[in-house]
């Protein structure tokens, strides 16, 4: 409750004034008012004291009769008050004038100088007090210290393990377990938001108890985009004869928060990554007529232009140095909603929402959750490639969407687009070349006489000519759904579009099918027939290498066998071998 707490102090539990005894590791020995009984609470089930202007009473609940009693009672006090007279009078004026005993009258005059007005006169209800209880101190510190240990857990054990916690302790100490019904009255006492956050975290309970008034609205169009991803329920298969089931893909979308008009979009196979935003952004920032054309989309889709606030979680991609230097080259302020509130992105969340409701029409949807889906097959119903799910996709937000009533703000988006630039709508005035070199990732290369190495394959372009020999480093921007050219940042500044011409083209292809195609080609090394007989020839080359070395240590390990003697000659007998000289060549002759 955040307030103080002193020993000897009053304050409110379960509708009971107590008194403070002690309190240690969240649990506090209480006193109650008027009676010498003990007992334990959690320190969050007390509250202040009501002052007599904050005991406010329901006057619907009051019956009026009791409460024409009631002020007729505080009428008679206040005036026998003021008028001085003795109090023995006045106990004796209001027994005899409502016909109670003079020791009730004498009640209801010590209630009126504490709390002056009707209120502190109602009749109360007979029986012990609300949040009474008559039970031992040393079970209730049990019940209490098993349902801190035992029951308030990460791990949610059940009801009957608690119970069973709870009597076994007791029996140890010599007392009568208590009954099941009494552990779920203290159970029941114990605050909501304090049992969710204890058992399911507090991101749970700030989710059902907390406040979802935080937003971040916009005063125009594209004054702020908010941005996320997530994983679609959907299966898709790859387009190919076979139709082999590839599975979900991936969804990135952009909408603008005044209009709610859905901005940029991306849709991919590949885990969410700076990749996954730049393209979302590019997509968001060009105009969508060939985006409209490519996919086969006949309608009106006018979103284009820099916006000025791009708003996101807390994610890795966002913090990319990639897309903190696009949106700097582009004048984007990059902002990211404080981390565990969701509601200040919750018009993006609210569009993926309805998105995933219409996906889970489709073919193959997965559901929400397991239960949802049931003994529902998708991958066997699954039928839509990636190009298809993206062209359904663009229908759905473009004839849809776009076009349907939004009770966030009571009119179609495109309406709300169209109201506020009327004939003037916006234009992006830079080229896609522009949009792609400062949000699509990088990585560094060397600049060789092959041109640019990158991701197993070479890319050139005459203009790499001048810098050829040098080594410079450059900047290499690519697409990730488009293998077959890279944007090079060359020295002088210039974004050069360079083609692959390595020996397999990249035409029509990903940079994921062209490591995935590498990947099966590399594969073809791993038959078994081909293992083998690498195998069988790395047995004979060892065996061959053995054997040679065998015979030649055993042929240097034996002495060679004696030759025959040889007769020495005596020097007389010997004949003389004389030397012949050459014959002197003249001075000055040539060689």
């Amino acid at each position: 409750m955040g307030i103080e707490l002193k020993v000897g102090a009053e304050y409110l539990h379960k509708g009971a004034t107590v008194s403070l005894v002690a309190e240690a590791d969240g649990i506090a020995m209480v006193q109650l008012k008027d009676s010498s009984h003990v007992l334990p609470a959690m320190v969050s089930e007390l509250s202040p004291v009501p002052t007599a202007n904050e005991k406010l009473h329901s006057s619907m609940a009051i019956k009026v009769t009791d409460w024409e009693r009631a002020a007729s009672l505080a009428t008679a006090i206040q005036q026998g008050l003021k008028d001085e007279a003795g109090l023995g009078d006045l106990v004796k004026s209001i027994a005899a004038d409502f016909e109670v005993s003079t020791r009730q009258a004498a009640r209801y005059i010590a209630k009126y100088r504490e709390n002056a007005g009707p209120m502190a006169l109602l009749p109360q209800k007979p029986g012990p007090k609300v949040g009474t209880r008559n039970m031992a101190v040393e079970m209730e510190l049990i019940i209490a210290k098993n349902i801190e240990s035992d029951y308030l857990r990460e791990e949610k054990p059940s009801f009957d393990h608690l119970y069973n916690c709870i009597s076994v302790e007791c029996r140890q100490a010599g007392l009568k377990p208590p009954c099941k019904n009494t552990i779920r009255r203290r159970l029941s006492t114990l605050a909501s938001e304090l049992k969710l956050r204890r058992r399911e975290g507090s991101k749970r309970a700030k989710e059902k108890h907390g406040s979802a008034a935080g937003h971040a609205p916009a005063d125009y169009p594209l004054q702020r985009v908010e941005i996320d991803h997530t994983l679609c329920d959907v299966i898709l298969v790859a387009d190919t004869p076979v139709r082999e089931v590839l599975g979900r893909p991936w969804l990135t979308l952009a909408i603008d928060v005044f209009s709610r008009m859905v901005v940029g979009m991306y849709v991919s196979f590949e885990r969410p990554s700076s990749a996954s935003v730049a393209m979302c952004l590019a997509n968001a920032l060009l105009p969508k007529e060939a985006w409209l054309a490519a996919n086969g989309v006949v309608g009106d889709w006018p979103c284009q232009g820099v916006m000025e606030e791009i708003m996101s979680d807390n994610a890795m991609e966002f913090r990319a140095m990639a897309l903190r230097r696009g949106c700097e080259q582009m004048s984007v302020k990059l902002q990211h909603r404080p981390i565990g509130s969701p509601e200040m992105g919750a018009s993006i969340e609210r569009l993926i929402g309805t998105v995933m409701g219409r996906v889970h029409l489709l073919p193959g949807t997965t559901q929400r959750n397991t239960v949802e889906k049931g003994d529902y097959d998708a991958e066997k119903k699954a039928f839509m490639t990636l190009r298809e799910f993206c062209t359904w996709l663009t229908e759905q937000i473009v004839s849809n969407y776009h076009l349907s009533l939004h009770k966030g703000i009571n009119k179609p988006p495109i309406v709300a687009w169209n109201s506020h630039f009327g004939d003037s709508p916006p234009k992006f005035k830079g080229t896609q070349l522009e949009v792609l070199g400062a949000f699509l990732p990088a990585e560094q290369r060397v600049l060789r006489r092959v041109g640019v190495e990158f991701k197993g394959g070479n890319y050139w372009d005459d203009k790499f000519l001048k810098w050829v020999g040098d080594d410079h480093k450059v900047a290499v921007h690519y697409h990730p759904l488009d293998a077959s050219v890279v944007y090079v940042r060359v020295p002088n500044g210039e974004l050069v579009i360079a083609k692959c011409f390595s020996r397999t083209p990249r035409d029509g292809l990903a940079f994921a099918d062209v490591r995935r195609r590498g990947s099966q080609e590399r594969a073809s090394a791993k038959d078994p027939r081909i293992v083998q007989k690498k195998d069988e020839s790395h047995a004979r080359m060892k065996s061959l290498l053995e054997e040679s070395a065998k015979r030649t240590d055993a042929a240097r390990k034996t002495p060679p066998a004696p030759s025959a003697p040889v007769t020495m000659m005596s020097h007389e007998a010997a004949p003389r071998i004389t030397k012949s000289r050459p014959a002197r060549i003249a001075e000055g002759a040539c060689a």
